[in-house]
């Protein structure tokens, strides 16, 4: 069975006419479809009009559809749903080599940078992987690598901070961070981490003296990765640009909520 994954950011919110057009194209494809709307965390396997519709999506939502279909099946229905898709979604890029691996501001958070480091292959060491993720941040950063790595390693040895078959979480809050910094590291050979292997580490970095805003940015980050939508779209996301864009999602301050430090949270625990 041949599976991709399509990542799109809205441009227009799919009304009911768009609605009936993706249904139209989708009747008779011979693919199973799941959609995700990554942003408002609904999602729906069907694709009549108002499975569609309840998916809510507006412009800027970061949306996920799974295409599922026999090999010899794959070309007609990627080129339809392409068709469908341009109607009012901008796709992601999902060229890695042109992908800009540079750490960005996060939208709503400008103090805090999101970017990813070259992926590593061969054996790698839980220690060894953690070195090299503090090794690629971006300068002014980090001011001591030596405290936050064995901060690190500590953490490890209390609690892995494995999150689910291939995805780990690592995070500290030190005084040698000066800027709070999300990195992802892609690791496609597989790391064992205590509690099982991964493929993708996505570290968190605050400041001891950490603003609120930054605090919250990385709750909100914590918390989304408990849930099963947000999670199944990170592992599912085919590239690193597409990771990326997800993150900086996750990242962004919610509209009208204001999270609290939850007990037991990471930020207690480091």
């Amino acid at each position: 069975m041949y599976r991709r994954d399509i990542t799109f950011i809205a441009t227009h919110r799919l009304s009911a006419a768009l609605a009936r057009q993706l249904e139209r194209i989708t009747a008779y494809l011979p693919v199973a479809l799941e959609w995700l709307n990554v942003t408002r965390q609904h999602a729906t396997r069907s694709c009549n009009l108002w499975s569609l519709l309840s998916l809510d999506i507006r412009p800027g939502d970061l949306c996920q559809l799974r295409v599922s279909a026999l090999p010899g099946k794959r070309g007609l229905a990627e080129w339809l749903l392409m068709q469908g898709l341009a109607r009012f979604g901008r796709l992601i890029d999902t060229q890695d080599a042109e992908f800009d691996h540079s750490f960005q501001p996060v939208v709503g958070v400008t103090e805090f940078l999101c970017g990813s480091i070259d992926s590593v292959t061969g054996s790698w060491t839980q220690s060894a992987l953690l070195g090299q993720l503090l090794g690629g941040l971006p300068t002014g950063v980090l001011s001591a690598r030596e405290p936050c790595w064995q901060q690190l390693l500590a953490r490890e040895k209390i609690s892995p901070t494995w999150i689910c078959p291939g995805l780990a979480f690592p995070h500290v809050c030190s005084p040698h961070i000066h800027s709070p910094v999300a990195a992802l590291l892609a690791c496609p050979d597989g790391v064992d981490w205590g509690c099982g292997s991964v493929r993708l580490v996505l570290f968190v970095g605050l400041p001891a003296d950490g603003s609120r805003r930054a605090i919250q940015a990385a709750i909100a980050l914590a918390q989304s990765l408990t849930a099963e939508m947000p999670l199944a779209a990170l592992l599912r996301a085919e590239t690193m640009a597409v990771r990326h864009a997800i993150i900086q999602l996750l990242l962004q301050p919610r509209i009208g909520t204001t999270p609290e430090t939850p007990r037991g949270s990471f930020l207690s625990a480091v």
